[in-house]
Order: structure tokens, then C-alpha cells, then sequence
């Protein structure tokens, strides 16, 4: 199950290529569109919502879809309620609102996966969930209105963002296998 956390043209392209790639794996597009939640930032897009605009409406939920689950907020459906009912495994964020993907809400997705899939990019770059990431961005880069490294830099901006994660599990001791910091890099580098 798929959660896209920006609803914007990023996040509507994103959407619609996940759509059709579903439909390609055989899936008919009412099938793939029900395994896709669109959220702006006033929630997840259902059919008859205040505030939806005409083009997030293709991926607009039934207004029932939500009857029955256990929320925290009304009448907004948040992203932490979806993920508390819904077997989110993958969560692709494309917002301007920094700080949505918390450690609770990642928790919560290991329940119904070992390894979820999370794409913590917002914009602008300086909104980032995945800040280490966000801070590799060149200047140039900025100049040129991508809000990404370039992919010629892409090891190199992997093994940063890898190094930070570690260091930060290991902070927090969740790491699986104690690490010296010391020697992060290179224990990045041995699994790349």
C-alpha cells in the first residue's frame, strides 16, 4: 500500500506513474488506484472533501473510506491515521510541510513490513524530511530549480545520507550490530 504525502504536481506525477506501473503488473487501474492514498495537507483526498482541487480528484478516495477506523483527528484523515489503519509499506513525501515522518509513524509501518520503503523528499529543499540529503543540493543545482543532487553525484550523496542514518541509530540505539563511529564511512563503503 502506497501513502504519497504531497499532493502537488510532484506528488500527482509520482501518483500517476505508480498507477501505471500497477496496471502494467496486471493489476486493473481501480485496483492499483485503491492501493494508492493521496494526502495534501489537509489530509487524505476523498470525493466530496472541502478544498480539493480538480486535478487530485482522479485519486480521490470514496467519502466512507475511513468509517469504521480509529482516528485521532476529525474530519481530516492525517497521514498518522492512514498509516495506523491502513498496511502502509510504502510513503513518498512531496510536501512543503517538514517533520511528518516521525519515528512513531516508521514504527508503525514496520508492522506490516521489515522493510518499508520511505521517500522523505519535500520541497523546497530546505523542507526536506531527509535534511542530510537536502543538504548536498548544490548551489548550482538550486539555481537550475532541482531540488536534487545530480545523479553523476549520486554515490557520493548516498554514502553521506547512509553515514548520517547510521550515526543516528546509533545515537539512539536502535542499531542492529554496534558500529564504532569512527569507522561509519567505511562501514558504509563495505556495503555499497
Amino acid at each position: 500500500m502506497f501513502a504519497v504525502y504531497g499532493a502537488g504536481a510532484g506528488g500527482i506525477g509520482v501518483t500517476r506513474q505508480i498507477c501505471t506501473a500497477l496496471v502494467e503488473e496486471g493489476l486493473t487501474e481501480e485496483e492499483a488506484r485503491e492501493r494508492i492514498f493521496l494526502l495534501d495537507s489537509r489530509g487524505v483526498i476523498y470525493a466530496g472533501r472541502d478544498g480539493v482541487d480538480d486535478y487530485k480528484m482522479p485519486f480521490a478516495r470514496n467519502p466512507n473510506f475511513a468509517k469504521g477506523w480509529s482516528r485521532k483527528s476529525h474530519p481530516v484523515v492525517s497521514l498518522e491515521d492512514l498509516v495506523n489503519n491502513v498496511g502502509i509499506t510504502v510513503l513518498l513525501g512531496f510536501s512543503g510541510s517538514p517533520g511528518a515522518f516521525t519515528e512513531e509513524l516508521v514504527g508503525k509501518m514496520t508492522e506490516h513490513t521489515s522493510r518499508p520503503v520511505i521517500f522523505p523528499l519535500s520541497n523546497p529543499t530546505s523542507k526536506a524530511e531527509a535534511k542530510r540529503l537536502a543538504e548536498l543540493v548544490s548551489e548550482e543545482r538550486l539555481d537550475l530549480m532541482c531540488v536534487y543532487p545530480a545523479i553523476a553525484d549520486l554515490r557520493y550523496v548516498c554514502k553521506q545520507v547512509a553515514i548520517k542514518v547510521a550515526a543516528k541509530a546509533i545515537e539512539q540505539g536502535v542499531a542492529g550490530a554496534p558500529v564504532v563511529p569512527e569507522s561509519l564511512e567505511e562501514a558504509v563503503c563495505t556495503k555499497m
